[in-house]
């Protein structure tokens, strides 16, 4: 703004806007903001057994596909893979027929359903499928550090079979649910503390009928690192701090 005083011409400059001041500076706040959560936020993984399912290797990961004699026995890693389950992407003992293609974990990573006629694979899908023999099929995981996580699983019945459905824990049960058409799902949901090597297994038995023909079961499940409360109050902590910068700076101006 020009202002004349005594024939003099003098430029006069604009007042400082406290407000515009703090935006302007925000921006660069939240910056640091963002970098200061980015490595709490990277060690909150996430693991998706569909999404992570591997048909190059067994173990993958965290992940690992196979089954055990009798629930909490020895487990063992299948190792062949292929598409024995009707072109889904699969894992088992060896079979490549009916019904020793059995126990078997599969996945359907192509974009159209799998009908076997009795059932029907959508896409994205993982499922499990137990043995002639008696053999429950595993889908498992080992926490790959120590900490809390937060797991989300459930089971489906896509059959028309009876089916028996568990989750353990170092070979401890810690659910175990009946599947058949009067209760064709089931859902476990806990926050879990785990020592690194700790593994979980999510097993699918054949029934109380003892057949079983019939027994595909769906498994949703996600597994989520939980940041410890003192990670999440330091962060907050700091956050705050650089929030509180420029509004700080614009204060001192004014």
């Amino acid at each position: 703004m020009t202002r004349h005083i005594g024939g003099i011409s003098t430029i006069q400059a604009p007042a400082m806007n406290p407000f515009s001041l703090c935006c302007t500076r925000l921006p660069r706040a939240v910056a640091l903001a963002a970098l200061a959560v980015a490595p709490l936020l990277a060690s909150a993984q996430v693991f998706d057994a569909a999404a992570d399912f591997s048909s190059a290797a067994n173990p993958a990961g965290p992940w690992a596909y196979g089954s055990t004699a009798t629930l909490g026995g020895s487990f063992e890693s299948y190792g062949t893979p292929g598409t024995v389950f009707y072109g889904a992407s699969s894992w088992n003992a060896g079979g490549l027929t009916f019904p020793g293609m059995y126990p078997v974990v599969f996945h359907n990573g192509t974009a159209a359903a799998i009908d076997y006629g009795s059932g029907a694979v959508l896409p994205g899908e993982l499922g499990l499928h137990p043995g002639n023999d008696g053999r429950l099929s595993i889908v498992r995981w080992t926490a790959p550090q120590a900490g809390s996580f937060r797991v989300e699983a459930t089971f489906t019945r896509d059959d028309v079979g009876m089916t028996d459905v568990h989750v353990l824990r170092n070979q401890l049960a810690l659910h175990a649910v009946a599947l058949d058409a009067s209760h064709p799902g089931s859902s476990f949901s806990q926050t879990l503390v785990l020592a690194a090597g700790d593994h979980l297994d999510f097993a699918v038995g054949f029934g109380a009928d003892g057949v079983f023909n019939g027994d595909t079961v769906d498994l949703s499940l996600r597994i989520a690192a939980v940041p410890e409360p003192a990670a999440w109050a330091a962060m907050l902590a700091g956050l705050g701090m650089l929030l509180a910068l420029p509004r700080r700076r614009a204060t001192a101006r004014v």
